[in-house]
């Protein structure tokens, strides 16, 4: 019947969506982790480059309560941003 095909069709839709959304946090929050352990390490960013990721954090424009992906594309990018201001990357 169509409607179970329908039916079948929006479940394995969630299924990828929540499977994909938790590949997302799982990566971002990684690299985010990265960034502190750099920033807490012996030998964290320069001043200037701390300096940098502090502008850089407090510039970025995101309503998380809306759900928009346009802010999980914001955040994707600063989180790579970051990680690419790190010592040595």
């Amino acid at each position: 019947m169509p409607a179970d095909q329908l039916v079948a069709g929006v479940l394995d839709l969630k299924k990828a969506l929540d499977q994909t959304t938790a590949q997302f946090s799982a990566r971002v929050s990684e690299q985010l982790g990265e960034v502190l352990r750099t920033l807490e390490s012996e030998k964290p960013a320069s001043r200037s480059v701390v300096r940098a990721m502090v502008e850089r954090i407090h510039n970025v424009r995101l309503k998380p309560e809306k759900g928009r992906l346009k802010d999980l594309e914001r955040i994707r990018e600063l989180v790579e941003d970051l990680v690419a201001m790190l010592p040595g990357c």
